[in-house]
């Protein structure tokens, strides 16, 4: 499905649930791993609107990999399926939902060094909820300073 600095990603199937899953993986001889910390921020941040499913984190003889919700298309897939124009109500509601994602993320003792337009994000709808979307922000994650003075 998609690869880079990080490792690869595949398409998967559930077998329990023939739901499909993401599986990324990554070489444990990797200069800079990653994905076992991603795993351990994603079960330190509290379960919430937006942010996606961890079914699986483990490693093998030579990989590291964990298995998540398959999230949809990036912003900017979106953006290019919409002939490249978002209106201003849409612009103001994804606006919006990112900040309440990313005050999530912080709220959950975590700050992200490296936001970016080209962060995974996933406009989605439910039979509950109207459109909602959901964001990677694992990447550049560190622990934040609680009660700190900076």
């Amino acid at each position: 499905m998609n690869s880079g600095s990080f490792g690869e990603i595949y398409l998967g199937i559930d077998l329990r649930t023939n739901e499909k899953v993401a599986i990324k993986v990554e070489s444990k001889d990797s200069k800079y791993p990653q994905l076992i910390e991603e795993y351990n921020v994603y079960r330190k941040i509290k379960p919430g609107a937006g942010v996606p499913s961890v079914y699986y984190c483990g490693e093998t003889a030579n990989w590291n990999c964990m298995v998540m919700e398959l999230l949809g298309d990036s912003l900017e897939t979106l953006y290019n399926k919409c002939g490249r124009k978002f209106s201003l109500k849409t612009i103001t509601m994804i606006a919006i939902q990112l900040l309440h994602r990313i005050e999530h993320h912080h709220n959950g003792s975590h700050l992200h060094r490296d936001i970016k337009v080209s962060l995974t994000i996933e406009i989605f709808k439910t039979e509950y909820t109207k459109s909602m979307c959901r964001i990677i922000l694992i990447g550049w994650t560190h622990l934040k300073l609680v009660n700190s003075s900076l």
